[in-house]
């Protein structure tokens, strides 16, 4: 069990997500943490390596909506602009 999980640029690789993120669920203790790291949905598809079959883009609200739909709770999306892009972070609780 997990009290916290923080992935970074996995998202995009998740053929089901829902599978991925429910297992997420089920290692997470009572009250755990979930933080999910992206490059906004418009900035990736910009970037050549991003438009390949391997790649599966989405917007930020659908993310939050894939981890409320496996039960996470007080979901949060927050914007950081950086040189190049725009990194997104959506984050939820597990809970008790």
């Amino acid at each position: 069990m997990f009290d916290k999980v923080f992935a970074v640029n996995v998202v995009y690789f998740w053929n089901e997500p829902k599978v991925e993120l429910s297992e997420i669920m089920r290692t997470l203790k009572p009250g755990g943490r979930i933080v999910l790291y992206v490059v906004q949905k418009s900035d990736l598809q910009k970037m050549r390596q991003a438009r390949t079959a391997v790649f599966h883009l989405r917007e930020n609200e659908e993310v939050a909506k894939l981890l409320e739909d496996v039960g996470f709770k007080n979901l949060r999306i927050e914007l950081r602009k950086e040189q190049t892009r725009t990194g997104v972070c959506i984050s939820g609780f597990k809970g008790k």
